[in-house]
């Protein structure tokens, strides 16, 4: 089957939101070229499909690629259209507001309309969407015979404060926001929209728009801030120039939101503390983490604040407390941007492995020996384990693996929580702290041991374990399964 291809000319504007689409779901190609013959109604972009199929209108294009991966806003239907018309709120007023402004051909006249565009009293009560519509009807000459009339109100239309329709926009994001986008605390195609068309107009691309333009509406610039940090947006722009640069987390970076205080309460040492580290690590989350000895009073206090178990993780900033390590390791995955993000049996196969490995694996496989009286028994019960039911699940866990890995990693060919989970696991499983367990458990399963290596090797994680020079954490090295690379 070819591969899509997106066709558009060499600059953002009404593509950005599809090639973004395209590259957090890995479909490939992004031909810049002028291929209007392609589309009946004669504009770019037009985009491509797989089975040779022609999609036009950006709208449509944005649409079509975000089912396909899975970033259609999520939540109830009132939720789902009210961040929808967001998009039209921007795409139809806003922007063709904007848009206008390219038919001045005087240069000082083009920059002198968009800097009164955004001179409005951004304080005013604003139109209702339906009077926005209205505006825009008769922007078209809708209702409008005269000619001379139909001049005149384009032209107090193109007066019209853009601040006080970016202002509307402003509220209506900061109303249906939570946890950093417009629709179930979760990115959206929708998201991707704003974003990428916010960071257009603030680009400087735009004679007469500068890069401060959006820092009067902070709810716009904190979910700018939000979608750039999504790992995979901040990559798909790691080496930006240029314009391109408004699109980076660095250009908001004074609308980030503060970080809430954060204590991982466990002991000092990897086991079902490590995922939730390094979650954090990964995505830069700052966190203090005590590291409780075994004999420290203070662990066994901390622990009956959640079940009467570590890990506990606690939140300063709004007081809760989360227990259980699998539903912490979510719980920080969400906050990271680490969900896995993919089709629906990706993300459901990543899910399973989280559960399996977790629950199957370690407690319900490994752990029951640590309650073996007697150093000899505990190490002949593990001993046994390996050549029958550990190594079985192990031998199920590599053969899932093998079938199911994209670019080295378990869901939608992207680094996520279940990736790091996993890394762990088998690290800890082979580091020598459980006794009876040899260090070399993972030789006979080469695909769990180029999974380690593959994570391991991700600059963040190994630069966790960067001053690590002796000891059980050496098993988190790269070097540790460099026979694997």
């Amino acid at each position: 089957m070819a591969p899509m291809k997106l066709h558009y000319f060499g600059l953002t504007a009404r593509a950005e939101t599809s090639r973004l689409i395209m590259d957090i779901c890995h479909t490939p190609g992004d031909a810049l070229m002028d291929a209007k013959a392609l589309n009946p109604y004669g504009q770019l972009p037009v985009l491509e499909t797989d089975t040779g199929k022609v999609v036009t209108q950006s709208a449509v294009i944005d649409r079509y690629l975000a089912k396909k991966a899975n970033l259609l806003p999520v939540g109830d239907k009132v939720s789902v259209k009210q961040a929808e018309s967001l998009m039209e709120l921007f795409g139809s007023d806003i922007l063709g507001l904007i848009l206008k402004t390219f038919k001045i051909t005087d240069k000082e006249e083009q920059i002198k309309t968009r800097q009164e565009l955004l001179a409005g009293k951004l304080g005013e009560k604003l139109k209702k969407l339906s009077d926005l519509v209205v505006s825009l009807s008769k922007w078209v000459g809708v209702g409008v015979g005269d000619k001379e009339e139909q001049s005149k109100t384009r032209q107090e239309l193109l007066a019209e404060k853009l601040g006080e329709k970016l202002k509307k926009l402003s509220d209506l994001v900061e109303e249906c926001s939570r946890d950093g986008f417009v629709c179930g605390g979760q990115l959206s195609y929708v998201d991707l929209y704003l974003y990428s068309w916010l960071s257009t107009i603030s680009s400087g691309w735009l004679d007469g728009f500068n890069g401060e333009m959006l820092n009067t509406f902070p709810p716009l610039q904190r979910l700018r801030y939000s979608v750039a940090s999504v790992p995979a947006v901040k990559a798909y722009y790691a080496a930006a120039e240029g314009v391109r640069l408004a699109y980076k987390p660095e250009a908001v970076a004074d609308f980030a939101p503060t970080p809430p205080a954060l204590v991982l309460h466990y002991w000092g040492i990897a086991g079902k503390g490590e995922p939730t580290r390094l979650i954090f690590k990964v995505a830069g989350i700052p966190f203090e983490d005590p590291c409780y000895a075994f004999s420290d009073a203070k662990g066994h206090e901390v622990k009956l604040k959640g079940h009467g178990q570590l890990p506990l993780l606690e939140n300063k900033t709004t007081g809760e407390n989360i227990s259980q390590s699998l539903t912490i390791e979510r719980y920080a995955a969400d906050m990271a941007g680490l969900l896995p993000v993919g089709s629906d049996e990706e993300v459901a196969l990543a899910e399973s492995l989280h559960l399996f490995v977790g629950e199957d694996i370690w407690d319900n496989t490994v752990a029951p020996t640590m309650s073996i009286q007697g150093k000899d028994e505990q190490i002949a019960a593990r001993k046994e384990l390996i050549t029958g039911k550990l190594g079985d699940k192990l031998k199920l866990l590599a053969d899932l693996l093998d079938k199911h890995l994209k670019d080295g990693f378990v869901c939608g060919g992207k680094l996520c929580f279940v990736d790091l989970f996993l890394f762990n696991w088998l690290c800890f499983l082979s580091c020598g702290f459980v006794d009876g367990i040899p260090t070399d458990v993972l030789d006979a399963y080469p695909t769990l041991q180029k999974f380690r290596h593959t994570i391991a090797s991700i600059p963040e994680v190994e630069a966790n374990y960067a001053d690590v020079t002796e000891g059980s954490m050496m098993a988190y090295k790269p070097e540790a399964v460099s026979a694997f690379a």
